[in-house]
């Protein structure tokens, strides 16, 4: 019989810790505790600015930031440890992200609101790159897994009994959340969840809770009826088809460079390339409204072509709103630009949006480049969640609300990097062995 030791008890003791910080981070950044505790407890509109949203955005921050301390800072700085060490070169990209996001302060149309929230965005990076690099796969779908269905689930039991919790507009599925279009990505996302824990999922009862959390994700996603959402399902199960595809082909080298090439020329090209996309899929020919909010953008940002108008500041002017507000097949009044690479553009400027371009560039293209060159099934699902994330990043303003869509986009190239090094450093010789 096999002897647990101290060192042993530890490290399980200290993994169920992570965890249990992933789901709280999973949970916190998804938005519906913020919506749920505005509209059900505080009985207050949704706003950026109450404290339903500093204490579950602001608290989930704090800790995946104590997290990436603790997990990522300090082995570096301790020699005897045994924790893998994020490359000092894979954290340029968005350290350049977060550095100019905190200049924008200098610059901004909104002081009251840049500068916490430039802070808490740079926050919101160092827990993407320790959700992607600081856990283990095991680690990473475990919490992932635990922390939508119970947003999923408390979603499902909501929206039959509540009219608060379906949207008034056509009695579609909100749940906890604001809108359809928060519900339906979760819940898109939970199935890849439960398609990524299946096979770590040894236990025979454990697989039938699985299918069973899976078929409630499938009743959210299609009672909430959103567009994007579906949208994001079918990118991610599609790229997971197309890494099998590609690993049974012929010239697999071949593929690979081919398919990470493909995947690198589709986040480079988006400012220009995903408004003739757009434009063809979702309900109307505008994808409900947002290909005027995208032009009126690119109107308003040759004012501020280069700096932006700060981080989250620019809808904080009225006037912005209500101008837009009167495009024709704009019905409501706007306060996002329900894009991620459109919000930064407006907010950051050409210099914010060439950074997040790279950034996404570099994790979309070592997160296809690792799934494509191995038989890993944590990078071949990693895929998926990145490209989940990327469609969900296009089509809403993620990072404007620090989504955890927009911390799966970056922690998945960590998680490539992660896999990169544990690999190397397997295969390296033990002293005194030949």
């Amino acid at each position: 019989m096999a002897t647990i030791t101290p060192e042993r008890q530890v490290d399980a003791a200290c993994g169920s810790a992570r965890v249990v910080g992933a789901v709280v981070i999973v949970v916190c950044l998804s938005s519906g505790p913020f919506a749920a505790l505005s509209r059900w407890v505080a009985r207050i509109p949704v706003a950026l600015e109450t404290w339903p949203y500093v204490f579950t955005f602001w608290s989930a921050a704090v800790l995946g930031f104590g997290l990436f301390v603790i997990d990522l800072i300090a082995p570096r700085l301790t020699p005897s440890s045994t924790r893998p060490a994020v490359p000092l070169i894979d954290l340029a990209a968005p350290a350049a992200l977060a550095v100019w996001t905190l200049l924008s302060s200098l610059w901004t149309d909104s002081p009251l609101r840049t500068p916490q929230q430039a802070v808490l965005m740079v926050l919101v990076l160092s827990t993407a790159i320790w959700f992607g690099f600081g856990l283990s796969f095991r680690e990473q779908v475990v919490s992932m897994f635990i922390g939508l269905h119970a947003l999923t689930l408390a979603s499902i039991v909501a929206a039959p009994a509540l009219d608060s919790a379906r949207f008034a507009a056509d009695d579609s599925w909100v749940g906890v959340f604001n809108n359809p279009n928060s519900l339906s990505p979760v819940a898109g996302l939970g199935i890849l969840a439960a398609i990524g824990i299946w096979p770590i999922a040894g236990s025979p009862r454990l697989r039938v809770v699985v299918a069973l959390c899976a078929g409630a994700d499938a009743l959210a996603v299609w009672k909430s009826s959103s567009g994007t959402g579906w949208l994001a399902l079918a990118g991610g199960c599609l790229a997971l088809a197309l890494v099998f595809l590609g690993r049974s082909g012929a010239a697999p080298h071949v593929v690979r460079v081919f398919g990470t090439a493909l995947a690198v020329l589709a986040v480079v090209t988006i400012p220009w390339s995903f408004r003739l996309v757009a434009g063809r899929v979702g309900k109307d020919g505008s994808l409900t409204g947002r290909i005027e909010i995208w032009d009126y953008v690119f109107e308003s940002v040759e004012r501020r072509w280069v700096t932006g108008f700060g981080f989250q500041s620019f809808w904080d002017d009225e006037q912005n709103r209500l101008e837009l507000s009167r495009r024709r097949s704009v019905t409501w009044v706007p306060d996002a630009s329900h894009s991620s690479f459109m919000e930064t553009l407006l907010f950051l400027g050409a210099t914010g949006l060439t950074l997040i371009l790279l950034l996404v560039a570099l994790s979309v293209a070592r997160t296809w480049w690792s799934a494509l060159g191995s038989t890993s099934w944590a990078m071949t699902w990693w895929v998926a969640v990145a490209t989940f994330a990327l469609v969900e990043n296009i089509t809403e303003s993620m990072i404007a609300y620090h989504s955890i869509f927009w911390v799966l986009l970056v922690a998945a190239g960590f998680a490539a990097v992660r896999a990169s090094v544990i690999e190397r450093s397997s295969s390296l010789p033990r002293a005194g062995v030949n």
